[in-house]
């Protein structure tokens, strides 16, 4: 347990060792009458950052890189310590040229656009975010401000070394309850050390074999390789080829009733009690589609792809496995769930679920994969991944990603529905009390081949998807019928659609 009354000098646990040495990101839009004074908005702001730094000092902390061991170490001054300049979570105003030439200065024109994801996505450098293989230290939370014509955009960045996107959420919904007058949220305060339990609930003598077995989504670099290698692509022997460059992103807009119908139809095929959720039949129609238009237009290096396409669903666990434990911790609590078919499959593809011929045999087949590994989800599979990661961070050993954007039967998806898009707000001179719309601002780490679920309310009617793909690939997928059928709209990513 922290003790909140002397300062914080700390190795980080092994999750969070574990975890991609970068910002994860989130931009909330906002109509913003531009009479009121942009002073009177930051002043508020800060005070807001404020009062939630002295009951969370986490987000004021700093993750420090120590590189004779590659290792991650946490600082912060508890809320009865002297405050230093360091010790601050200071709001910052990024003006809006800093965004680039193509960045719409007018907020109505963002919105008509529809809130493309070119504007948004990988704007970590032009944001100022730091890299700790260049600088060995981070801001552990980074709140900025850019005003627009008529509107307003907050970006959140949380070092992933010290928590993922629930972690992420978590700080937007108390910033947002603070701006309100709502003052007791997240409240005590929260730890980003693990579950003493979850930590000796592990074996010490299993051997690295045994927990490659036990994880199929993790496998080891080879030795001496630097630590900003973490959490990405374990090399392959097999290149990227220039047919898989450059890459575009686009939204797929989908209509939840759709996905709904699919499912239910799935439920009557398999006999089932009940229909898969919503984001498992999305996520099967998503993999299945995407590595179709991969292999059509990235033929060149495909024919070394393995027989056997692999899914990696992002997946909470805090849900499923020491939850009473896990309560108070502040970190990284995400894992990949890995979902193994045949490619041909996935390639095999005739008819569409919603057609007059019935739902192809696939469709169920990939949706009832999907779900089992899902369930695996609970202690025993928490447990023996603590262990790896244990042991990797012990032995100085460095974790890589099994899946591979390289392979177009590969893909890594992942879901942030949740991430603030009911929070409510009370920020001077906006005049609505939550967001337009809530973007993600991520890199491309990887190839940035990947799919991702967007913020939306739980009573949204529609879907927002965003996909990442070599643009040969993603002309593929938007001529594929079979999977246009499913979408209501595409947002291309400067705004086309």
């Amino acid at each position: 347990m922290v003790d909140f009354t002397v300062p914080v000098y700390e190795k980080l646990a092994s999750w969070n060792q574990n975890a991609p040495r970068e910002y994860i990101s989130a931009c909330l839009c906002f109509p913003y009458d531009s009479v009121h004074p942009r002073s009177g908005v930051m002043q508020h702001l800060q005070a807001a950052v404020s009062r939630l730094q002295k009951k969370q000092p986490i987000i004021a902390s700093e993750i420090h890189l120590y590189r004779q061991s590659g290792m991650l170490y946490l600082t912060y001054n508890p809320p009865n310590c002297f405050e230093t300049e360091s010790s601050v979570v200071t709001v910052e105003e990024r003006p809006v040229d800093s965004l680039g030439d193509d960045f719409p200065r007018a907020y109505q024109e963002l919105r008509d656009l529809q809130w493309p994801p070119g504007f948004f996505l990988d704007k970590h450098r032009v944001l100022g975010l730091g890299d700790l293989s260049s600088f060995p230290r981070a801001r552990a939370f980074r709140l900025q401000v850019t005003f627009l014509e008529d509107g307003l955009l907050l970006w959140m960045h949380l070092h992933h070394s010290i928590g993922d996107a629930a972690c992420l959420s978590a700080v937007l919904v108390s910033i947002a309850a603070e701006t309100c007058g709502v003052h007791d949220s997240l409240s005590p305060p929260m730890t980003p050390f693990q579950p003493a339990k979850l930590t000796a609930s592990i074996a010490p003598d299993i051997s690295w074999p045994d927990l490659a077995t036990s994880c199929p989504e993790l496998g080891l670099f080879p030795e001496n390789t630097p630590f900003d290698r973490v959490a990405t692509a374990l090399p392959r022997l097999n290149p990227p080829t220039p047919a898989a460059r450059p890459h575009t992103s686009a939204i797929f807009v989908i209509k939840v009733d759709v996905l709904k119908n699919i499912g239910e139809m799935i439920r009557l095929v398999s006999h089932a009690d009940a229909p898969p959720s919503v984001f498992v039949v999305l996520s099967a129609l998503t993999w299945a589609y995407i590595t179709r238009a991969r292999y059509k237009h990235e033929v060149a290096y495909t024919m070394a792809t393995p027989e056997v396409a692999t899914l990696g669903l992002i997946r909470q666990w805090r849900q499923h496995a020491f939850q009473e434990e896990a309560a108070p911790y502040f970190g990284n609590a995400s894992a990949d769930v890995i979902t193994r078919v045949p490619r041909d499959v996935l390639l095999g593809l005739s008819g569409h679920p919603s057609a007059p011929g019935g739902l192809p045999a696939w469709v169920p087949a990939v949706t009832e994969s999907i779900q089992v590994a899902c369930k695996h989800v609970d202690e025993p599979f928490v447990a023996v991944r603590t262990a790896m990661m244990d042991r990797a961070v012990r032995e100085g050993r460095v974790l890589g990603r099994t899946t591979s954007p390289i392979y177009a039967g590969d893909l890594e998806m992942d879901s942030w529905r949740n991430l603030g898009a009911h929070a409510r707000w009370g920020i001077p001179g906006v005049g609505v009390s939550e967001a337009d719309r809530v973007r993600i601002v991520a890199g491309n780490a990887d190839g940035g081949k990947g799919a991702l679920v967007l913020p939306a309310k739980h009573d949204a009617e529609y879907l927002e998807l965003l996909v990442t793909l070599a643009e040969g690939s993603m002309k593929e997928l938007t001529a594929c019928q079979e999977w246009m059928t499913l979408v209501d709209r595409v947002i291309r990513a400067n705004g086309q659609t």
